[in-house]
């Protein structure tokens, strides 16, 4: 990217905090999402969140349709190979799992027949005539959703909750993830599987945190991968051999994903990092910081779909360093902050959806980066570098560099929630305001060199002087003053 100038210009920054303006309507997800998938022919994203709805995407971002009408949080999503969609939804009690055509129509809503076992996850095979469902205490089954979902085949199931399923694209084999560490692999036409994965940590007594959280085939099923709550992924070869152990999580392991080619491993976790596993041997990771619940590779092997806490869904070229491209429902959520690079060749936004954008003013390469917050994020460029600094509510202060890998971050001072923040044009200093009325000036090397109790409420804006020397602020109360200036 382009390499910032220094001009005899201040920063502009503008902060929004006394409302949560929302800038257009919402688009997309307003709450996490849990599970994503991408058509057969590449066209269309399908997505799944807590949100009690599924959204239809097209390729380039646009949203399609809101399949809506479910009573809780999406569990799974599903494409059969003509198009058709699949959504589960997650509930204690009887959870519906629905069949919606390609334009999104609701064809069939469908219900365990044991209500005692009710579903726990489900997805297309790929003929789109039949579903394979798992349910609580193992059992599992093929069903004909065309037919009330009359059973086609019964499979030997664990005698544990089922997690998740994964099915190759030539429908022969699929893999299931159980409550109790263990992956079984099955044929399609075989009621016993073929082989148990046995490589997680695995206890007896079950649940989430024992459990195989997400598992994935390759198209021609002959490579296999899956991601436990012991924080490690495995990959194996088609006969259930172990070829690898990858332990670079510091969580559980929530999402995994297989290149068509079966080459290319994507892992990502509790840890809000994502790894990419070649097989030979090479790991590479994302600067991505986000928490992820799903992945999915495109059928080109080269961009991958992420989705997780935040709202949005994150599309990532695997084959330039993990570079994100782009998101599906980036208008989610109010803009609260603004700023423009020096040079007047980037725009900056933060706000109250969890992500920082970095806008190139003559282009649609959009770059986002993830934080924590989930209201406001104060942003401001880092003079005399391709960096941004983000202050995320009463988190850290974190500099993030334009190739998406983090630099120094700086203590919160005081414990107060960071509503401004602004560097000198000489990048020598950063002063931040706070919701208690606090300035913090730090030197750039993140030693804090003064506090100011300049106000009675919140500081809702501040800038400094062209020559660094002086900045002014500005509170949301008229009480000492709504509007000062201050030497540095």
């Amino acid at each position: 990217m382009k390499k910032l100038l220094i001009l005899p210009l201040f920063l502009f920054s503008v902060q929004l905090l006394s409302q949560k303006p929302e800038l257009m309507p919402p688009l997309g997800h307003t709450s996490a999402i849990n599970a994503v998938a991408i058509s057969a022919d590449g066209l269309y994203v399908l997505t799944g969140g807590k949100d009690n709805t599924a959204m239809l995407w097209s390729r380039s971002g646009k949203l399609l349709k809101v399949l809506s009408g479910h009573e809780n949080p999406i569990q799974a999503v599903s494409f059969a190979r003509d198009g058709h969609m699949l959504t589960l939804e997650q509930s204690p009690d009887n959870p519906l799992l629905r069949i919606w055509s390609p334009t999104g129509e609701l064809l069939k809503t469908l219900e365990s027949q044991d209500k005692t076992l009710p579903f726990t996850y489900a997805q297309f095979h790929p003929d789109g005539q039949s579903v394979l469902a798992g349910h609580a205490g193992g059992k599992l089954q093929r069903i004909d959703w065309r037919n009330e979902g009359a059973v086609l085949q019964n499979y030997k199931g664990r005698n544990i909750d089922v997690f998740c399923i994964a099915v190759s694209q030539n429908g022969r084999r699929f893999l299931v993830g159980s409550g109790d560490g263990y992956a079984s692999l099955y044929d399609i036409n075989q009621s016993n599987p073929i082989a148990e994965l046995d490589g997680h940590f695995a206890a007896p007594q079950g649940g989430f945190y024992n459990s195989v959280r997400s598992v994935a085939l390759s198209a021609d099923g002959q490579r296999l991968i899956t991601g436990g709550s012991d924080n490690t992924t495995i990959i194996w070869d088609g006969n259930g051999q172990m070829l690898g152990k990858f332990t670079g999580h510091r969580d559980g392991v929530n999402a995994v994903a297989v290149s068509p080619d079966g080459l290319s491993f994507a892992s990502g976790g509790n840890d809000m990092a994502l790894f990419i596993l070649e097989e030979n041997g090479q790991v590479r990771q994302s600067g991505v910081v986000f928490n992820f619940n799903g992945l999915a590779f495109a059928p080109d092997g080269r961009h991958l779909v992420g989705v997780g806490l935040h709202r949005d869904a994150i599309i990532f070229d695997t084959k330039e360093g993990l570079r994100n491209i782009g998101a599906l429902g980036s208008r989610s959520s109010a803009v609260t902050s603004v700023a423009f690079s020096p040079d007047g060749e980037y725009g900056l936004t933060g706000g109250s959806g969890s992500s920082i954008r970095l806008w190139p003013i003559n282009s649609r390469d959009v770059q986002h980066f993830y934080n924590f917050s989930e209201y406001n994020t104060p942003v401001t460029f880092v003079p005399g570098k391709e960096a941004v600094l983000a202050c995320e509510d009463y988190y850290p202060m974190q500099e993030w560099g334009f190739n998406l890998q983090p630099g120094p971050s700086y203590e919160n001072a005081d414990g107060n929630p960071v509503s401004v923040v602004a560097y000198a044009p000489d990048g020598r200093h950063i002063a931040t305001g706070n919701r208690g009325g606090i300035i913090n000036i730090w030197a750039s090397n993140g030693r804090l060199l003064q506090q100011i109790e300049g106000h009675s409420s919140s500081i809702q804006a501040l800038q400094f002087s062209p020559d660094s020397q002086r900045f002014i602020t500005t509170s949301s109360g008229q009480q000492r003053g709504g509007q000062k200036s201050y030497d540095v």
